[in-house]
């Protein structure tokens, strides 16, 4: 079986003035995630990815309950409440987006094979870049040399 990217790749980072976070879902996670919760984190992943239309609410709890799982990673153990104070946090420092953007990136890291997650973070650095005719040729001229 191909080992996914999170077994491997260093996790999101979610810096803030109270300090550095780390943001990964682990299987423990997942698994809790949809005994306690009924919350698939693959299939919500696959929403998002396909763009499909999700019910304010729903996101909001779902997003909300992923990143508790995220942040609990490490040795440290947050409770809900501190995670919650943690998201706040983020998004009066880094806006509402960012923080979503980052909960997304940590699931890219979850569910996708590690070459996957290469090309796409390859990718979202391309599209960063202010000039998009230049970075459409850099993103061909780089996707021939990879084959």
């Amino acid at each position: 079986m191909e080992k996914k990217a999170s077994d491997f790749l260093p996790t999101e980072r979610l810096e803030l003035s109270a300090g550095v976070y780390t943001l990964r879902l682990s299987r423990y996670w997942q698994e809790k995630l949809l005994k306690d919760e009924n919350i698939d984190a693959l299939s919500f992943y696959r929403k998002l990815m396909l763009g499909e239309e999700i019910e304010d609410q729903v996101f909001k709890n779902t997003i909300g309950s992923i990143f508790y799982g995220m942040i609990n990673n490490a040795e440290k153990q947050y409770s809900i409440k501190e995670a919650e104070d943690i998201a706040e946090l983020a998004i009066k420092e880094i806006s509402i987006e960012s923080l979503q953007t980052k909960i997304v990136c940590a699931l890219n890291a979850a569910f996708m094979t590690q070459d996957q997650y290469e090309k796409f973070k390859e990718l979202v650095d391309i599209l960063k870049e202010n000039n998009e005719e230049e970075a459409v040729k850099k993103l061909i001229s780089s996707n021939k040399t990879m084959h």
